[in-house]
């Protein structure tokens, strides 16, 4: 991942085969693909957004738009869509996590705003 980072920080994007129409990456760097769409939902949507079907328009050219500065993939509303649920359901999967650790589980007496980036209420 770091190298990934590195990569984008200099202009350079990262080539992944992506099939258009299924959204399975393949190649080298598909694992590194697939990671950072997780990487997307857990630091470009706020844990405050009750689900990703309140995420605006304007933040999911966002994302898309990331992900097409990161990786040389088709700009294409198919892959577009896939690369969105994707994400989607990372951002779900990763709001459960938190309620399950800093809710219910053996951290509830921490907060996660130490351990991730987002913008925490007092």
């Amino acid at each position: 991942m770091k190298q990934l980072l590195i990569r984008k920080n200099s202009g350079e994007r990262t080539p992944v085969n992506v099939n258009v129409t299924t959204g399975v990456a393949t190649g080298p760097y598909a694992d590194d693909f697939r990671s950072y769409l997780g990487v997307v939902a857990r630091d470009k949507i706020s844990i405050l957004i009750p689900s990703f079907d309140h995420v605006s328009e304007v933040d999911r050219n966002i994302i898309w738009k990331d992900i097409l500065m990161t990786f040389d993939i088709p700009n294409v509303t198919s892959l577009r869509n896939k690369c969105l649920s994707t994400v989607a359901e990372n951002f779900r999967n990763f709001k459960s996590k938190l309620t399950s650790r800093y809710i219910f589980g053996h951290l509830k007496h921490k907060s996660p705003c130490s351990a991730y980036k987002f913008k925490c209420i007092p």
